[in-house]
């Protein structure tokens, strides 16, 4: 996994998406089954269909983010606006609409889902630190120990 990611750090937009949609399916296979034995075949498409937005929003907000790479605060905002807009609009329309998905347990799934997209698009975004984080130093006039 850790080479996974180092890969995809490296790499471009569609190697990150690529990792991010690896990272989506590995918790549908492991949601999958539980939704399956709770709630059934429709169950499991609420599942697919939260973590296929939640990818989507994810993706659009790397591709929003490396579009203005030259605006640090008009990256932020656009890859926020994809990454939260996308699966918070389709919540809504869901529970708008309501149907099957809302039964099925769309939004909980959207609850598993989006943190984890989040937290490994975080992961391949933030810049990567080589060494080990600095210490405070010492022997100053902010030293701390007496002698």
């Amino acid at each position: 996994m850790r080479g996974g990611i180092q890969w995809a750090r490296q790499g471009g937009i569609v190697a990150k998406a690529a990792f991010l949609l690896a990272s989506v399916l590995l918790v549908l296979a492991i949601a999958g089954p539980l939704a399956t034995r709770w709630g059934g075949t429709s169950s499991l498409t609420a599942a697919a269909a939260a973590g296929g937005l939640c990818w989507a929003g994810a993706t659009a907000g790397l591709a929003a983010g490396r579009l203005f790479r030259t605006n640090i605060f008009a990256a932020l905002l656009a890859g926020m606006f994809f990454r939260m807009g996308i699966p918070l609009g389709s919540a809504v329309v869901t529970i708008l609409v309501g149907g099957c998905l809302v039964r099925a347990g769309f939004l909980y799934y959207l609850l598993i889902f989006y943190p984890v997209t989040l937290t490994v698009e975080t992961m391949l975004v933030l810049p990567r630190r080589d060494g080990p984080p600095p210490l405070v130093p010492s022997g100053g006039p902010d030293d701390c120990r007496r002698s």
